[in-house]
């Protein structure tokens, strides 16, 4: 096996199983009762649709009570299609096993993105919850109203697990509320188990804490309490064990929003406190009211607020775990249905090579060589002559620094090749018509003069018909051949240090790179608290070492939040081009520094002015609401 197809191997892990009409890539999620899979079903011509399967743990499929809940909420989730709803396509069975087929949502879950900040102490801006809060909400308000669409009778649809694991936050900005009516069911089951429902007891309502009837306001009151946590950043109804977690649910005693975060807005406290009313007759009566509450909320702070604000800070947080499921995605796009059949009894999955016409099985059922032949049908995609198993070495090399392409990159550089392809193809045209017109010239001058040898002439033409040589082909459809680099080792002290070659990023220091051979490169490491050191270097075949001692800065560190988020901050009297928050904004240490949020829409504005001490962070917080 070559040495880059045991690198896409090594580096994507692929264990694809073949479960009744679905093809399992590869696990998402686990849970207590189910599992859930990223999977591919059947479609036209072999075009498979990327959806999520969750499947029944088989210890539960035995559990009559529990999957005739399961069967019945299942039926009545389905018919829920609304932008802010995962949508559930199909209940089904397989091999004894109760699956669910729904919508791939490609993100992340709440309760993942707030651990994702709370581990690089970054935060949502309070736009950002408001709006998270508002789209379930208007999620939660359409399931609540929803009628069966032949009786038009309504459906009493109550999610009873809000939860930020139930609140799915797409790469794209987009908010989706998961398993609905299907809580239902887990709590039956749940109910003869001790000890299962740790870390959602959090989330309950006081009438569902009681074991009182439930209707939608208790949806109402677990959405308050994600709120409040997303404002605070602490939990709400927490204890030391679940009794007591109860305990407090039940006595419903809400701490105030502003004593913890002073940057709350008065209005957003009371929404918030309505929306967690013990009493069902003074809360919301509707998730309609509240998204509405929500939504005017952030149009007044923020009337320029966008979901792509949203979606670039899941994308920034998250950027390493995109790229690695991009590659697994790369992989996932040449397994089609035709590589799977069933193998007798079931244990197994074959896989049987076209080529050879041998099947191989591995442990899992997973074929040994289908990643192999995977690597092989993109390799043949290509359609431009480059060393292919360079190119995919390259890009799939975990050890070197990797040099993302975006997609507008990619169009340029295909653009460039076709407009390439069609002026060769423009020339040639032009240069036969040219050829055509002066052949014509000559012929009429022989027919007209000596016309036995015209027709000498034109059986030869015919008889042997004009080609390119391959000569000619070859340089028409010639492609420079790729750079030749070396592999360098950059080292910093202190390490730690940002690598950029040519103003890309490519690694922290120490790391070994690829520089192109005897061509100047600029080198640049950067590092907090410390001045960037750049350098032109020309790398040679010889073992060649980037080593730099980085010089101290004197500087502090600022942490700005303005509300609203819109307004202008200037740095003693500079502009910056950021917005709020910004994190981490280095200043001069021990000097005196000016900061003017001001808000072009209400001509209003605050200011403050402070000295930061070396490598230190001073949080800056500013409402203006001053005229200027």
């Amino acid at each position: 096996m070559s040495k880059y197809i045991r690198e896409i191997m090594s580096t994507v892990s692929l264990k694809p199983e073949l479960f009744g009409k679905f093809i399992l890539l590869d696990k998402i999620a686990m849970g207590g009762m189910a599992e859930v899979y990223r999977a591919k079903a059947p479609g036209a011509d072999g075009i498979g649709k990327i959806i999520a399967i969750k499947r029944i743990l088989p210890q539960y499929s035995s559990h009559a009570e529990f999957i005739e809940m399961f069967k019945n909420e299942a039926k009545i989730a389905v018919n829920l299609t609304q932008a802010n709803i995962c949508q559930i396509y199909e209940f089904g069975e397989e091999h004894n096993q109760f699956y669910l087929t729904m919508e791939f949502i490609d993100g992340k879950n709440l309760r993942q993105v707030l651990s994702r900040c709370t581990k690089i102490q970054k935060s949502l801006t309070i736009e950002q919850c408001v709006y998270i809060v508002s789209q379930v909400a208007s999620g939660l308000d359409y399931a609540h109203r929803c009628t069966d669409k032949n009786s038009a009778k309504p459906l009493n649809i109550i999610h009873r697990d809000m939860s930020p694991q139930n609140i799915m936050i797409s790469y794209e900005g987009e908010v989706k509320v998961v398993d609905f009516g299907i809580a239902k069911a887990e709590s039956k089951i749940e109910s003869t188990r001790a000890g299962t429902l740790k870390g959602k007891f959090g989330y309950m309502s006081p009438e569902q804490a009681e074991g009182a009837d439930l209707d939608a306001r208790t949806d109402i009151f677990s959405t308050g309490i994600v709120l409040w946590e997303l404002l605070t950043g602490e939990r709400l109804f927490v204890a030391n064990n679940e009794v007591n977690t109860i305990r407090k649910i039940r006595e419903c005693q809400i701490p105030s929003i502003r004593k913890i975060n002073p940057n709350i807005h008065e209005d957003l406290e009371k929404i918030t406190n309505k929306a967690l009313a013990r009493d069902r007759s003074l809360r919301y009566q509707t998730a309609q009211e509240l998204s509405r509450d929500l939504s005017r909320f952030l149009y007044k702070i923020n009337p320029e607020f966008n979901p792509q604000d949203l979606s670039l800070f899941t994308k920034t947080i998250f950027k390493d775990d995109i790229i690695e499921d991009r590659k697994k995605v790369v992989e996932f796009a040449n397994i089609n249905f035709s590589q799977f059949a069933s193998a007798q009894g079931g244990e197994k999955t074959q896989y049987v090579n076209d080529a050879t016409k041998t099947t191989t099985y591995t442990e899992t059922g997973a074929p040994n060589n289908l990643v192999l032949e995977s690597a092989n049908e993109s390799i043949k995609s290509f359609d431009i002559k480059v060393d292919k198993g360079e190119l995919v070495r390259k890009s799939l090399d975990t050890k070197q620094p990797q040099k993302i392409i975006s997609q507008g990159s990619y169009n340029s550089i295909r653009s460039a090749v076709t407009q390439s392809k069609n002026k060769q193809s423009s020339f040639m045209g032009s240069f036969f018509t040219i050829a055509a017109l002066a052949l014509v010239g000559v012929g009429s001058f022989l027919f007209l003069t000596k016309p036995e040898k015209f027709f000498e002439i034109a059986a030869k033409v015919l008889n042997n018909k004009p080609t390119i040589t391959n000569t000619q082909a070859s340089k028409a459809t010639q492609v420079p051949p790729p750079v030749e680099t070396v592999r360098v080792f950059v080292n910093s002290f202190p390490a730690g240090a940002q690598i950029t070659v040519n103003n890309l990023v490519v690694g922290t220091t120490p790391a070994e790179i690829n520089l192109p051979l005897n061509k100047q490169s600029t080198l640049s490491l950067r590092r907090d608290g410390y001045l960037v050191y750049t350098k032109d270097f020309i790398a040679s075949k010889n073992p060649d070492e980037f080593r730099a001692t980085l010089q101290k800065a004197n500087f502090g560190y600022l942490d700005i939040e303005v509300q609203p988020s819109t307004s202008d901050i200037y740095i003693n009297g500079q502009k910056l081009a950021e917005k709020s928050p910004i994190k981490r904004y280095p200043v001069p240490a021990d000097k005196p520094i000016r900061i003017i949020a001001s808000n072009p829409y209400s001509n209003t504005q605050d200011q403050i002015q402070v000295t930061v001490r070396a490598d230190t962070i001073k949080t800056i917080r500013l409402f203006p609401r001053k005229k200027k």
